[in-house]
Formats: C-alpha cells, structure tokens, sequence
C-alpha cells in the first residue's frame, strides 16, 4: 500500500514526501509519482475496500482516512451535482 512503503508514521510518510520536495532527482519524482497514481486502493473490491482502509487506519493509529484524490462521484456512481460532503464508509 503506498503510504505504508513510505513510513511507520504520519511523520515519517511527511518528512519523506518534504523530502522529495526538496530533490531534483527526476528519478525519485518519477518513481513517487508511479506509486501515488494507485487507483482504487479503498474501493469495494474485496481485497481492498474497507477491510483495507481499516488495516491503514490500525497500522498509523489513526480513527479516521481522508481519501481526497478521487471524485467522490465516480467513486460511489453519483453524479456529482448530488455530492455536497464528505464520504465516510470506512
């Protein structure tokens, strides 16, 4: 899972991403930005969705996943007129 590979901790994936914002290195961009476009990692299949998102909010102790990158409306097949909060279903 992408953030897992990144840090043990909400501090180390961000000291790791401010790190690479500090980098020229094209390679470690590239690679970065490879890893970044998972799709569907939280989606409903069965070997993601939410027992996936439990397992990241378990391993960072965290309550909580704020999952921002994909529209919600594509995610849950609404139309986007009809999207007026935040989607909770983990």
């Amino acid at each position: 899972m992408f953030y897992v590979e990144h840090g043990r901790t909400v501090e180390a994936v961000n000291q790791r991403f401010f790190d690479l914002t500090q980098s020229a290195d094209l390679s470690r961009w590239e690679s970065m930005l490879r890893d970044f476009a998972e799709h569907e990692g939280f989606s409903g299949l069965a070997l993601t969705g939410e027992r996936r998102a439990s397992q990241m909010l378990t391993y960072y102790g965290a309550k909580q996943l704020v999952h921002g990158h994909t529209p919600i409306s594509m995610a849950n097949g609404t139309s986007a007129a009809e999207v007026d909060q935040a989607w909770s279903y983990a």
